[in-house]
C-alpha cells in the first residue's frame, strides 16, 4: 500500500509505502533506496540516524527532470511486525520558486490573470505529478527488491 500526503505549510511531499515481507531488512531497503536516488541524480546521501538518510539534488546535473524541482528530502525505513514501512519526504520549494518567478514574469508581460494562473497551475501540477510518480517508483523498487516483497 502506498499513501501520499502533502503539507502546504512546509511545501513537503510525503509518501508512505508498506510491504509485507519477512525476509527484508530495513537496511537493505535503505540501501536500495539510496542506489535509486543516486541513479536519479541525487547527491549528498547521508545517514542521519539508524534507519534514516537524507538526500539533496545535484546542482548543475539534471538527472531526471522531476528531481530538479526537489531541494532534497529524507528517506526512512522501519519495521512493524512483518511489514517494512518506507517513508520518503521531499521538499517542493524549488518548484514553488520557479512557479513564482514565472508568475511574476507573466504579470510583467501583462498577461490576463486567468491565463497566468492557468499556466502556473499546469506547470506546477504537471511537475508535482512527475515528482509523485518518481518517488513512488523509488518506493516500489526499494520494497520490491526483496523476493517476497509486495507493493
Amino acid at each position: 500500500m502506498i499513501r501520499l500526503t502533502f503539507s502546504f505549510r512546509h511545501l513537503m511531499l510525503a509518501l508512505e509505502a508498506r510491504s509485507d515481507t519477512s525476509n527484508g531488512s530495513t537496511e537493505s531497503v535503505l540501501r536500495q533506496a539510496r542506489a535509486e536516488l543516486d541513479d536519479l541524480g541525487a547527491t549528498s546521501v547521508t545517514i542521519v540516524r539508524p534507519g534514516t538518510l537524507r538526500f539533496n539534488r545535484r546542482i548543475g546535473a539534471l538527472g531526471r527532470s522531476w528531481m530538479v524541482y526537489l531541494s532534497g528530502g529524507e528517506v526512512s525505513a522501519s519495521r512493524s511486525g512483518r511489514e517494512v514501512i518506507l517513508i520518503l519526504r521531499a521538499s517542493l520549494v524549488p518548484l514553488t520558486a520557479v512557479a513564482s518567478a514565472f508568475s511574476l514574469l507573466f504579470a510583467l508581460l501583462h498577461m490576463p490573470l486567468a491565463v497566468n494562473l492557468g499556466l502556473i497551475a499546469f506547470f506546477v501540477g504537471g511537475n508535482a505529478i512527475f515528482a509523485i510518480l518518481g518517488l513512488r517508483g523509488i518506493a516500489r523498487r526499494a520494497l520490491g527488491h526483496h523476493p517476497t516483497g509486495k507493493t
